[in-house]
């Protein structure tokens, strides 16, 4: 099965940098691996949103042929020339930042003593430029080929929240398949999806990132005297479809169900493998602690 069209672009501020190097238990060979943080203050229905894109990178530092990895490479200049905020303690002396080779993937894994998975999006790249700090265009941007998994309405609380959610299958390397949830706010989008799109259909999906924190203040009564203001913070991690295909692909683009099934079958094993290595909980000792 072809690996997918993921291409994701982000532009902005280098916030915090984590890179380690280290060399392989099993077989010795070094690698470099890390995260990023990128501050994008980015136009969204004529409103600047901030949002704190987490980037994942990781190479080994040789080819499987010997030679030097580019990837690598990049990722240790990244480490030595690169200044994040965290490191200047100002976004005005931090490095402005540009990714054009990210992707999409989907990180699995099993907490302890959990029976369930946990699931969730994560921006991978390996390569990042310097940006002049007066060409700096904030913003994320993705276009990927997905194959449809499912089309719902979003609820919570039991309440709809007028978004549809695409689950969509992101055909990787390796006859792989990740499940990442999409979401559609605009009207004129969730009707043509509605009405064109269906389950095992192949499209294209365009959108941005918006990885943002909101915070209100809740009004908590207390046992007497005035209500305490007490401040929650909401996390959002979506990614926003805002356009796609006209149609689903036809025959000779699109992914057949049976590779697509395989892929899951796939996916569904490394989970169990997941769960059967996951570290177990302790039962809690009796120490008879009453009253």
């Amino acid at each position: 099965m072809k690996q997918a069209k993921n291409e994701v672009f982000i532009e902005g501020i280098l916030a915090e940098m984590d890179i380690k190097t280290d060399t392989s238990k099993k077989d010795g060979k070094e690698y470099i691996r890390g995260e990023v943080k990128i501050l994008v203050n980015q136009m969204i229905d004529n409103e600047i949103i901030e949002s704190i894109v987490p980037v994942r990178m990781f190479s080994m530092k040789l080819k499987q042929n010997g030679d030097a990895n580019p990837a690598y490479e990049a990722i240790e200049k990244l480490q030595k020339t690169f200044t994040s905020a965290a490191t200047t303690g100002s976004f005005e002396n931090a490095d402005c930042v540009r990714i054009t080779r990210g992707s999409i993937n989907e990180n699995i894994f099993v907490p302890k003593g959990a029976e369930v998975e946990v699931s969730f999006p994560e921006i991978q790249a390996n390569f990042i430029s310097k940006v002049s700090q007066n060409k700096l265009n904030p913003l994320t941007r993705f276009s990927i080929n997905i194959a449809i998994n499912g089309i719902k309405e979003e609820f919570k609380n039991d309440e709809p929240t007028g978004a549809l959610i695409v689950k969509a299958g992101i055909p990787q390397y390796g006859d792989k398949i990740d499940l990442v949830d999409f979401k559609v706010y605009k009207d004129s989008a969730k009707s043509h999806i509605e009405r064109f799109w269906s389950k095992g259909d192949t499209v294209n999906i365009q959108g941005y990132i918006n990885f943002s924190a909101k915070t209100e203040f809740i009004m908590e009564e207390s046992g007497f005297g005035d209500p305490i203001p007490v401040p929650k913070t909401t996390t959002i991690r979506e990614l926003i479809i805002t356009s796609g295909s006209q149609e689903p692909f036809d025959v000779e683009r699109a992914y057949t169900k049976e590779d697509l099934n395989k892929a899951v079958e796939k996916r569904m094993g490394l989970i169990a493998e997941l769960k059967e290595r996951a570290p177990k909980t302790e039962a809690p000792k009796n120490d008879n602690l009453g009253f």
